[in-house]
C-alpha cells in the first residue's frame, strides 16, 4: 500500500504540471498578430524552468526558429541557438520530433 501511495503522490505532482497557467481563450502573445495568422500553441518550457505549460499565439508566418526565439524571450529561457556547439532550443510535435527551424508555421500544422 505504501508505494501505492508513493505512486498516487507522483501521479497527483505530474498531473498539477501539466495543468497550464491560462486558458485557450487567454493565450499570451495574440497582440499585434492578425486573427487570420494566429496558431495557438500549448508550450512547455524546459523542465530546469519549473514552469507550467501555457498556451500562447504565435504567427503561422514566422519561422520555427521565430517561434523559438519568441517563446523564449516569453518565458524567460537563455536562447544559445545561435552559438555552435550549444544545445539547441527547438519546438516538437505531437510524436515528439523536432520542427526544422527553417520551416514555416503554416507548413509544420500538417505535421502535428
Amino acid at each position: 500500500a505504501a508505494g501505492g501511495g508513493r505512486a498516487a503522490a507522483a501521479d497527483q505532482r505530474n498531473r498539477r504540471k501539466d495543468k497550464h497557467a491560462n486558458t485557450p481563450k487567454e493565450p499570451i502573445g495574440a497582440t499585434g498578430i492578425p486573427e487570420r495568422e494566429r496558431i495557438l500553441l500549448s508550450v512547455y518550457f524546459p523542465v530546469a524552468r519549473s514552469r507550467a505549460p501555457e498556451f500562447h499565439v504565435l504567427s503561422t508566418h514566422w519561422t520555427v526558429g521565430k517561434a523559438v526565439d519568441v517563446l523564449a524571450e516569453r518565458g524567460g529561457v537563455i536562447n544559445r541557438n545561435n552559438q555552435p556547439g550549444a544545445e539547441p532550443l527547438c519546438l516538437f510535435n505531437k510524436a515528439g520530433v523536432a520542427l526544422n527551424r527553417s520551416s514555416y508555421l503554416e507548413d509544420c500544422v500538417i505535421q502535428a
